[in-house]
């Protein structure tokens, strides 16, 4: 698994193109801003994008969404609870998503949004604004929930340790690491 990131947008959010060792079709994980870098970025690497996804509804993660669209004939997968204008498919625990020979495993992880979702693939987690290296996103808008994080926070506990996780903003870290570091990830929830 290739992955590509381009932080976006003035929140710098973690936009991700994902592809199979040989390039070719490729997933766009949370286009929160910056088409046109988004877009360059693809061509250079010379990757077709079929599937866009959106891990959450929140403005800084889905703002270039339409315009990725438009320039390359994708589709927007988003969960239905967050409400996202112009998606084409929605997203489901348990949805497998191909592209380019990797597999994306859809794990909806509410809490910080309610629609909220990880995509899990080989050794690596997308968790969008779910966790961060040392902390979590927020719960206070709309839609969000501490306690919901904390159960989705135990749903992502179970993956191996030396998974690789791609959060929303910031740098990337490990399961492992935010289970031993992580004061969330700490808490428990029954």
């Amino acid at each position: 698994m290739e992955v590509k990131t381009v932080v976006v947008g003035p929140l710098g959010t973690n936009c991700y193109i994902v592809s199979g060792e040989g390039g070719g079709d490729s997933f766009v994980i949370d286009p929160g801003d910056d088409a046109l870098d988004i877009i360059e970025a693809l061509s250079k690497d010379k990757l077709t994008v079929r599937t866009i996804i959106l891990t959450h509804g929140h403005f800084d993660h889905i703002q270039a969404a339409g315009a990725v669209k438009k320039a390359t004939g994708a589709e927007v997968y988003a969960h239905p609870a967050d409400q996202v204008p112009g998606v084409d498919k929605p997203l489901s625990d348990g949805l497998e998503l191909v592209a380019g020979g990797e597999t994306l495993l859809v794990m909806t992880t509410p809490g910080h949004s309610r629609g909220s979702c990880s995509l899990v693939g080989d050794g690596a987690v997308f968790c969008g604004d779910l966790l961060f290296r040392d902390s979590v996103g927020r719960t206070d808008f709309e839609g969000g929930s501490m306690p919901e994080l904390l159960r989705s926070l135990e749903r992502l506990k179970e993956l191996p340790n030396e998974t690789t996780v791609f959060p929303g903003h910031g740098p990337s870290t490990t399961i492992g690491r935010e289970k031993m570091m992580n004061p969330f990830m700490q808490r428990g929830m029954s």
